[in-house]
């Protein structure tokens, strides 16, 4: 999705309101400016890699402190805490020192009251179920290595240095990003003095190195060896944006390597820099002494190869408390022009990376189709599946290992349940996944036997060259449309091998059951009605049930009767009288029992959300709530927390609805539905209704 670059504060500050209006305009439960203000920046630092997504909305204000947000990374133990000051500025105006400094006093304030505290002080009704209470829980509770304090103003900021403090022992950094901050990485594109480092800012005078290895006008290469504590301390202070050119999130200590070098860590720290295969760092400049041999500072350092090598060592430091002190790790340091480096770093990045498997799709992780679609999965609500009530999200897997990275930062059951009730892992899909689902359902499906390895830049280019099929335009369209292809895909596996259908390559006979439906309907089944259902219709299930028998049969007999392989007749290599596994089917004339409605371009945004019509059941439940006040409603809430009745799902409904009824608004069929039957348990338990 192309960021939209502002020349002026004033057109910026133009969008940022607009975008707040909207916001709230579209809003079924209201909500606050400078909250939805807040929304902007974090979408703004999601895209610049600055902060992870997953972000708490939390809007608490007490005595002397506030915050507005949050995030904590299990990961690394970095807790994020935001406060905003929005004016909803038309023109560019100066926030006070005295304004600026106050809002971050007021979040470190809140920082050092409930930090390590011995008792969750938050009681007010609406705090708990935004989120304040659940935030100082994972405060009092959680190991936290980093605390990061933002603040975001709408104005300009006249304080250039913040001092980084200490909360209860643990050092913090704070960031003030105002106006004109955001200004300049639009018109940047990126930050670029994001990953400078200062050798001596992190106890060393300076990385002792060789001399250059110049073989190249566009390259200076310099062989390093670096302390533990540096690299453990670097990736505290930059995190994730240290590996932003690395193709791989961390993997986790699931890893056979990474379990590999915490043991070195533990039981043979010396022999560290003996067993492992080092790093490879690109830089756009670096200074040096005379000599070439003592490097003080770095300039846009990006560690390419050996993520996992860093993450592991800052893990076994920061969160696992183990002593790096002997751990010293090779590296080699490509300095390379801000002209090159985009050109260059990735063809060293692939070519460095050795460590674990990489799988040559890896290496378009950073396509701008794929960060889209990623921003997309981490903001598009799908719709309930029937007999459901709450919507979920697809998770789309930009880098390999992403989810379960994000997974691993969730400590607690609960935390974790909660992560996988979002996003299931049922709903996790890669680019392997989008490519072997895209090329079964556009029928090219000789070319995808040949694996997703090979067929991906075949689907990439279709990805960018076919707006009929993938339209950046209308990114929530395309999205869709890719995520009902799995759908597609998902459900037909899993009836072909319940049921058995073929003998030999059962892979084979899903992939052509898919492209010969697809073939026979004219691609007339709406990919939006499966997104909105998240489910084939009976329609397509009818339909496999009397193609795949087919497919697996034909293939059975061709390998059986002439010796072939499946896979070399699914791939097309093996003919019989001239003709492909694909001819052959097409030959036999199938027709479908079922036919499907005209997706007619699939171009209009089909609703997503409730259906307007509504059921007997859902009038009557409409016409119960309407009397209930939504005070009451959250009051039941409130009352379910406090007792632990209800379902979790039930008591965010339940407050859901109170909060629309207090904003005035109508509430759906299935909410009062959801709402009225936990407001009956509340009262069959023993919960007065003062209404």
């Amino acid at each position: 999705m192309d960021r939209i670059v502002h020349e002026n504060i004033p057109s910026l500050l133009n969008h940022i309101n607009l975008y707040v209006d909207s916001a709230l305009e579209t809003s079924d439960v209201g909500g606050f400016p400078h909250l939805k203000f807040l929304d902007w920046c974090i979408e703004e630092l999601i895209e610049l890699d600055e902060v992870e997504d997953q972000q708490w909305e939390v809007n608490h204000v007490e005595k002397g402190s506030a915050v507005h947000g949050a995030f904590y990374s299990e990961h690394d133990g970095k807790l994020d805490l935001y406060i905003t000051s929005y004016k909803r500025a038309q023109e560019e105006y100066t926030i006070h020192k005295s304004d600026a400094e106050a809002a971050l006093k007021r979040l470190y304030n809140f920082a050092e009251k409930h930090i390590s505290a011995k008792s969750n002080t938050i009681t007010v009704e609406e705090d708990i179920h935004s989120g304040a209470y659940d935030l100082v829980e994972v405060m009092r509770f959680q190991k936290i290595n980093l605390i990061r304090f933002f603040l975001f103003t709408d104005g300009k900021s006249t304080i250039e240095r913040t001092e980084d403090i200490e909360v209860k022992g643990i050092p913090t950094q704070t960031y003030i990003w105002d106006i004109q901050r955001f200004l300049r990485v639009q018109s940047a594109g990126a930050i670029k003095d994001d990953t400078d480092v200062t050798i001596k800012n992190f106890g060393y005078p300076h990385l002792s190195c060789s001399s250059t290895f110049q073989n190249d006008d566009d390259i200076e290469t310099y062989l390093c060896i670096v302390p533990g504590n540096f690299l453990a301390d670097i990736y505290m202070n930059f995190t994730t944006r240290l590996i932003e050119r690395n193709v791989r999130s961390f993997l986790s200590f699931k890893s056979k390597i990474n379990q590999g070098m915490l043991k070195t860590i533990q039981n043979e720290p010396n022999k560290f820099i003996a067993y492992n295969n080092g790093l490879t760092a690109t830089a756009t400049h670096i200074e040096i002494n005379e000599s070439k041999n003592k490097i003080t500072k770095i300039y846009g350092l990006q560690i390419v190869n050996g993520g996992q090598t860093t993450n592991t060592i800052f893990r076994a430091k920061h969160a696992n408390k183990e002593s790096v002190d002997q751990v010293s790790v090779a590296l080699k340091l490509c300095v390379l022009s801000e002209e090159t480096i985009d050109k260059i770093g990735p063809d060293i990045s692939r070519f460095a990376n050795t460590q674990n498997v990489i799988r040559r799709t890896d290496f378009s992780s950073n396509n701008p189709i794929y960060r889209q679609i990623e921003q997309i999965s981490r903001k598009l609500l799908a719709p309930a599946k029937q007999g459901f009530q709450t919507s979920s999200q697809w998770f789309f897997e930009r880098t390999r290992g992403q989810y379960t990275d994000m997974l691993s930062m969730h400590k607690t059951p609960a935390q974790k349940k909660k992560f996988q009730t979002q996003y299931p892992q049922k709903q996790k899909l890669d680019k392997e996944q989008l490519c072997k689902c895209w090329g079964v359902w556009y029928q090219d499906v000789e070319k995808v036997s040949h694996g997703a390895v090979t067929y991906h830049p075949t689907f990439l280019e279709d990805l960018k060259g076919n707006k009929s099929k993938f339209d950046e335009s209308q990114p929530d369209i395309a999205f869709k449309k890719l995520v009902a292809m799995k759908i597609i895909f998902d459900n037909t596996r899993s009836i072909i091998l319940k049921e058995k259908y073929g003998t030999i390559g059962m892979g084979h006979v899903t992939d052509y059951t898919i492209a010969l439906i697809s073939n026979l309907s004219s691609m007339r089944l709406s990919l939006l009605d499966v997104w909105n259902e998240q489910e084939i219709p009976p329609e397509f299930v009818e339909n496999v049930h009397h193609v795949a028998p087919i497919v697996g049969e034909t293939l059975a007999e061709l390998c059986i009767k002439n010796g072939f392989q499946a896979r070399s007749v699914a791939r097309g290599n093996n003919k019989v009288n001239g003709k492909s596994f694909w001819d052959i089917l097409k030959d036999k004339k199938i027709n479908l029992p079922k036919q499907f409605k005209a997706a007619q371009g699939e171009n209009p945004i089909l609703p997503s959300g409730p259906t307007p019509t509504t059921t007997p059941e859902q009038e009557e439940a409409i016409k119960r709530a309407k009397p209930i006040s939504g005070d009451t409603f959250k009051a039941i809430a409130s009352w379910a927390k406090e007792t632990n009745n209800l379902t979790p799902i039930g008591r965010k409904i339940i407050f859901t609805v109170g909060r629309t009824k207090s904003f005035g608004k109508e509430i759906s069929g299935k909410q009062a539905v959801s709402a009225m039957r936990s407001y009956d348990e509340a009262v069959s338990l023993g919960f007065k209704d003062d209404d």
